[in-house]
């Protein structure tokens, strides 16, 4: 299946919109990279789209998605918007540098992001990963990586094979779209 470019704008807003809820505005970039990973799941479960058009891998410590693990760990320079706004990793931590209003998120991605941070935020992050070790696209990669479908996702929460179809397909005219237009 063709892919949607990641979305790094969004990623960040979020990323920041999640770090804005935390006092000290900061956290830890595994807590960070998880529900991240969860917001955009459950996005694509419920509503055909995730927020961030991010790929999503497993890795040893469960399912992430790709870019945005590569803009927290420093592997990967994007478009800038990262670095002007999160801080570099510290101890295992990243931070809210300079505010970035969500103005690319919608109120359905803010209320998600919101549900997400409500019930994870303050869980163990090993805890979390743990959790997300029970999701059912996760395949431990065993020191690797291991790219997880949108089909399996999908699969996942119970859609029909022809609701995985449209949803795809959806996607798939997205990543298209994007093509045409450079």
């Amino acid at each position: 299946m063709k892919h949607p470019a990641f979305n790094e704008t969004k990623a960040t807003e979020a990323v920041a919109y999640l770090l804005k809820k935390v006092a000290s505005r900061q956290m830890y970039l595994i807590h960070a990279l998880k529900m991240l990973y969860i917001a955009d799941r459950e996005a694509l479960q419920g509503r055909g789209r995730p927020i961030t058009w991010d790929r999503c891998v497993s890795m040893d410590n469960g399912p992430v998605l790709r870019g945005s693990h590569h803009r927290m760990t420093g592997a990967a320079q994007g478009n800038g918007i990262w670095e002007r706004h999160i801080s570099d990793r510290v101890g295992h931590k990243i931070g809210l540098e300079e505010d970035l209003p969500p103005r690319g998120l919608s109120k359905v991605e803010l209320a998600l992001l919101d549900s997400v941070f409500d019930r994870f935020g303050t869980m163990d992050r090993w805890a979390l990963c743990e959790f997300t070790h029970t999701f059912p696209e996760w395949k431990d990669p065993h020191g690797s990586t291991r790219r997880i479908r949108v089909r399996d996702i999908l699969r996942a929460a119970n859609k029909t094979p022809e609701e995985i179809q449209e949803i795809c397909s959806g996607l798939e005219m997205v990543a298209e779209a994007e093509s045409l237009l450079g």
